[in-house]
């Protein structure tokens, strides 16, 4: 499964913005993402250390990995608004650089300093798009 940007737009307080949801397949720039370092003490290129906090760009919107408040409840989408992320390990494909992230790691993204991941509701597993929520992390 792949976080992507989505086409379509749920958000009802910024009709600029993108559903994020995960998909099966890669096809185009959808679940494409550039990472950003968010401290202005790391520089692009350096390597992603596990807690370190994160901006997420899409790179066919050109929009952020953001949390939005709306209709009563939290939504992820891509937006012009950043909210900081950080990653944590689930499992990985080599121990080679402990402490640090690369390709082919299974990661799970936390909101900021919050206690809260990203997760899919049980179900809307049956659907091709599946849209994310935020959950207590003691959930994910």
């Amino acid at each position: 499964m792949y976080l992507c940007c989505l086409s379509t737009s749920r958000s009802s307080t910024d009709k600029l913005a993108f559903d994020v949801g995960l998909q099966e397949d890669t096809t185009g720039e959808a679940c494409w993402w550039t990472i950003h370092p968010a401290s202005k003490q790391r520089s692009e290129g350096e390597k992603v250390r596990v807690g370190d906090d994160l901006i997420l760009v899409s790179v066919s919107s050109e929009r952020y990995l953001h949390l939005s408040y709306g209709n009563g409840s939290l939504h992820v989408d891509a937006a012009f608004q950043q909210t900081l992320w950080s990653v944590a390990p689930i499992s990985s494909g080599s121990e080679a650089a402990q402490g640090y992230l690369i390709g082919g790691d299974v990661l799970r993204l936390l909101h900021g300093h919050m206690d809260e991941c990203l997760t899919v509701p049980s179900g809307e597993h049956g659907e091709e798009q599946r849209r994310l929520v935020p959950e207590p992390s003691t959930q994910c």
